[in-house]
């Protein structure tokens, strides 16, 4: 398993919430899968 760092991860949350935000109610569900498994 790869660990991030605090600042990897808080670009992560930002660039998913983003998408999170103009997601079908579908792809929101997937986007939370993937930022779930990215930063544990």
């Amino acid at each position: 398993m790869v660990t991030l760092s605090m600042t990897e991860r808080r670009a992560i949350t930002k660039e998913t919430a983003a998408r999170y935000a103009r997601a079908t109610k579908r792809q929101r569900g997937l986007t939370l899968d993937e930022l779930r498994a990215l930063t544990g």
